[in-house]
């Protein structure tokens, strides 16, 4: 339950969610003093660290009179407490019912986003407009007015979407033995439809690169990946290709030709690009404050001489220039550390079950999801 609503509505319904997470404590509990759960101390142990770590920074932060140094607490300093927690009541043969969690959520994501596109103008699309700005109370939904060169729209799922594409073009890559492609094929054309229509960039980029890179990460020769190769011959990869290309074109037909070319060229255009330009903006004054005290930076909920948003000044779109600001470069190689902790855990998992696994299609959508986060620092406001 906790796992759907953190994709399907992220960021929101925080209280529901928190009483979700307190009866999932209070199981863990239950689960050892009964012996049905098991702690791994060694993994506690080590998230026990990084909540020092964050705990430590935000205590600098605090004596520097950080704005943000008490705020960024949650993610920083209790999550890595809680997150073992929860793991201590996964099981491996769990990966099939995540799996199918996964697919639900992705059908209830894809469902909302093209219902509120495709019916912006009526009734229905008023009231999703109207429920997504209930909960977020904000405009949580923006669409472009329809006369206009592009169908473009907005949503608080859309961060979803980057983890949901690259996760299901691996599983059309290396599908598990008797799922039904059919399902995996739809989601995957659908949420290229919606990845163009959101104009995101980075989703487009990620969605490729991620399971490019997993791929590579997972290259060896031993027994159990030889035939997962084999279960994915060349014309199946071929044919997937073409379909996603098939998949985008259309994308670009139905919100326009010069929209699309414009995405397309805006990407490396850093001189009158809007988007760009506030990123250029971001990095130049982030760096400037890297070089006063590249170390230990400036404290966790440290602000730039840029500010990006006035309701909360220390949170940036580039999210590992930003972790280098207030985390300094020895806070950065300790979290770059964690990260290449839980890649080395899913590749050595992929080695034993082959690509045709949960673990490599949620190894592709975590690389995707950390790569669309280096410009858009989707991570922390995603849960």
């Amino acid at each position: 339950m906790l796992l759907a609503l953190s994709i399907i509505l992220p960021a929101t319904i925080q209280p529901v969610k928190a009483l979700i997470l307190l009866l999932i404590i209070i199981t863990v509990f239950i689960g050892m003093l009964t012996n049905c759960a098991t702690l791994s101390w060694r993994l506690y142990s080590f998230s026990c660290l990084y909540a020092f770590i964050g705990l430590a920074w935000s205590l600098y932060g605090e004596m520097r009179g950080n704005p943000g140094a008490i705020s960024v607490m949650t993610v920083m300093v209790f999550y890595p407490l809680l997150i073992p927690l929860c793991a201590s009541l996964y099981r491996k043969e769990d990966s099939d019912s995540l799996y199918r969690l996964i697919h639900i959520c992705a059908w209830i994501v894809l469902a909302t986003d093209l219902v509120y596109v495709l019916a912006y103008s009526t009734y229905v699309g008023h009231l999703l407009q109207t429920v997504f700005d209930h909960l977020y109370s904000s405009s949580a939904a923006a669409a472009v007015n329809y006369d206009t060169y592009a169908k473009k729209f907005s949503l608080q799922n859309i961060v979803s979407i980057v983890f949901i594409l690259p996760f299901f073009i691996s599983s059309l890559l290396f599908p598990k033995p008797g799922s039904g492609r059919i399902h995996i094929f739809l989601i995957v054309l659908l949420g290229i439809f919606v990845a163009v229509l959101t104009g995101r960039r980075a989703v487009l980029v990620s969605m490729i690169v991620g399971p490019a890179i997993a791929f590579i990460l997972t290259i060896t020769r031993s027994h159990n990946l030889v035939n997962a190769k084999q279960t994915s011959s060349w014309r199946w990869l071929l044919i997937v290709a073409l379909t996603i290309s098939i998949c985008i074109y259309l994308a670009f037909e139905w919100t326009g030709i010069e929209y699309s070319t414009n995405l397309i060229n805006s990407t490396f255009n850093f001189t009158d690009n809007e988007s760009n330009l506030e990123r250029v903006y971001q990095y130049h004054s982030l760096m400037r404050g890297i070089y006063d005290a590249p170390m230990f930076g400036h404290g966790a909920g440290a602000v730039a001489d840029y500010i990006r948003t006035i309701e909360t000044p220390w949170a940036y779109e580039l999210s590992y220039v930003l972790i280098i600001f207030q985390y300094g470069i020895i806070g950065f190689l300790l979290y770059a550390l964690g990260i290449v902790f839980l890649c080395w855990h899913l590749i050595s998992s992929i080695k034993e079950k082959g690509r045709s696994s949960f673990e490599f299609y949620f190894l592709s959508g975590f690389i995707a999801f950390m790569i669309a986060n280096a410009t858009n620092q989707i991570g922390r406001a995603h849960v």
